[in-house]
């Protein structure tokens, strides 16, 4: 395995091991990892600044330093005739994407998007 390789695979196991029990994790493609969890906005947010410091404190293979940039967005009470089910995952994905690309530039490396609703269109 390459060592950007080895790093990806702690990085994950790190994120597991520190997964509440409900929540489900995903590797969606490259070095983007996808949370799902229940939970009130600022109570996910918290829990991002938490696994952040878990991830800073640590001492990844060769000592090679890792960030975390985090988009965080939420959804509830959507009904079934405001979005699909592929719809709205598909909106949520691409909302956590932005603000996960927003948070790159942020000194904190979390950034909150706004809650999709049914008023929104996707």
């Amino acid at each position: 395995l390459f060592r950007s390789d080895l790093i990806l695979k702690e990085f994950g196991a790190l994120l597991y091991a520190h997964m509440p029990p409900e929540a489900i994790l995903c590797r969606y493609g490259g070095d983007e990892f996808i949370t799902l969890m229940a939970g009130t906005r600022e109570a996910v947010t918290m829990f991002a600044h938490e696994l952040r410091q878990v991830v800073v404190g640590y001492s990844f293979t060769d000592n090679i330093p890792v960030t975390m940039s985090v988009g965080i967005v939420t959804a509830s009470r959507v009904s079934e005739r405001s979005f699909s089910h592929d719809r709205l995952l598909a909106s949520l994905i691409n909302k956590a994407s932005l603000a996960s690309t927003a948070a790159k530039k942020d000194s904190s490396g979390l950034k909150t998007l706004a809650q999709i609703t049914d008023s929104e269109s996707a």
